[in-house]
């Protein structure tokens, strides 16, 4: 069998007692080439299960033993991936990167992403301003522009449960989606009933909160996977 490159996970990221042999278990390197699938939304390695689970864009969920993994690896070139942990079974999911902006157009993208995530933020104190879609466009933006940026986002309490999610199966939670839509319904009901009585202005916040709520409810919902998996910074 031909041998892969001996490339391997950080120390940091793998359970000692369930990590593999690193020289014998190049398993990020695997990780990298099994995401080479136009179809394969992320991949997610579970040392301690030793297993590699692919989800798939159109909701297919596959496991691979380590064995099945390196035997599909062998036969594909590897992509550059964004990576972090899922701290609670020291899992870490792998999801394609694209091409790195330079120039100006990394400064536009840097620019974007500085305008989106501020309307992102007003969205949680503001009633009526949708947080999701900005939400979304600052990390299409962060990981054209600044992968460190990007992690830390992906990485953060507020809104990384929701862009993990987004990143690794291309929907957000049932629970998440609820909660939104409820909160929406209910800021837009209390603002209707008590705020500013200018017929025009209420339109507005209308009009922008159904934007809000279409986008939500236009997201996929997706569910945790079964036997153990878990959530990064949680």
């Amino acid at each position: 069998m031909t041998a892969l490159p001996a490339t391997t996970l950080p120390t940091s990221t793998l359970p000692t007692a369930a990590a593999p042999d690193a020289t014998t278990q190049p398993l990020e390197g695997w990780a990298e080439r099994l995401l080479a699938g136009k179809r394969v939304c992320s991949v997610l390695l579970r040392p301690q299960q030793r297993e590699f689970v692919l989800r798939w864009r159109d909701r297919r969920v596959e496991r691979l033993s380590f064995d099945e993994a390196e035997r599909r690896a062998e036969a594909a070139e590897p992509v550059e991936a964004v990576s972090w942990t899922e701290h609670r079974d020291g899992g870490v999911c792998y999801v394609a990167a694209p091409p790195h902006a330079i120039g100006v157009r990394k400064a536009v993208y840097l620019a974007g992403a500085a305008g989106a995530f501020l309307l992102a933020a007003l969205g949680v104190l503001l009633p009526g301003l949708p947080t999701t879609p900005f939400l979304l466009l600052t990390s299409w933006l962060l990981i054209r522009s600044s992968r460190r940026l990007h992690h830390r986002l992906l990485t953060s309490r507020t809104f990384g449960p929701l862009l993990r999610d987004w990143q690794s199966q291309r929907g957000i939670r049932p629970a998440a989606r609820r909660k939104a839509v409820l909160l929406l319904v209910l800021v837009v009901s209390s603002t209707l009933a008590f705020g500013p009585a200018a017929v025009w202005l209420k339109a507005v916040f209308c009009f922008v909160a159904a934007v809000g709520l279409w986008v939500i409810l236009r997201i996929p919902a997706v569910e945790r996977l079964s036997g153990g998996d878990s959530d990064a910074g949680q």
